[in-house]
């Protein structure tokens, strides 16, 4: 069944609260699921300047990737990832709120990508990569036309793992890397 644009422009704000609802059956999931393992496997979660100092060349070449790079190869206009979502939600009508609600899902997105990274980790040195590039990039990249960016998905997670491997086994640091990848 075709359904014209018109259909989907006319109800925007339904579809905007249709988002924010399965935002918040998915931050509720992934909550549940980081505290669970992170209390079952001691992750450890602190922050410390030194490490904090280990990771920022990391986070320079993200910013130079995401920001620098990829507008100059793709001969696109850059528009910083924060502002293109939260004008989105803004069209669909739930504006600040569903833009809340995206930051949540995203952070604890990036916890749950540091938890996977970590208890990879305690079963092979590369185990938590393994896991995120052979399981999660599949059933990330479902569709045909989606697959040229599978590449781009395996090169984030490959940052994170070096982040983790850089900053220790703590959590917080693949999760600031991750936050810069998605607002840049």
């Amino acid at each position: 069944m075709n359904v014209p644009v018109e259909w989907y422009m006319s109800r925007a704000k339904y579809w905007g609260y249709v988002i924010m609802l399965s935002y918040i059956l998915t931050i509720l999931f992934r909550y549940v699921t980081v505290s669970h393992y992170i209390k079952k496997y001691k992750a450890p979660i602190k922050l410390s300047l030194t490490h904090l100092r280990g990771i920022m060349p990391i986070i320079i070449i993200v910013i130079f990737l995401e920001a620098i790079a990829y507008p100059l190869l793709t001969n696109r206009t850059y528009i910083p990832q924060a502002l293109t979502e939260y004008s989105y939600h803004t069209e669909l009508g739930v504006g600040f709120y569903g833009y809340l609600l995206e930051l949540i899902y995203y952070v604890l997105e990036g916890l749950l990508l540091a938890m996977v990274l970590y208890m990879g980790s305690l079963i092979n040195p590369w185990g938590g990569l393994l896991i995120l590039l052979v399981l999660w990039v599949p059933i990330y990249t479902p569709w045909k036309w989606y697959r040229c960016n599978e590449l781009n998905v395996g090169g984030h997670y490959s940052i994170l793992e070096f982040t983790r491997r850089r900053a220790g086994n703590e959590l917080l640091y693949p999760l600031l890397v991750w936050m810069v990848i998605v607002l840049i």
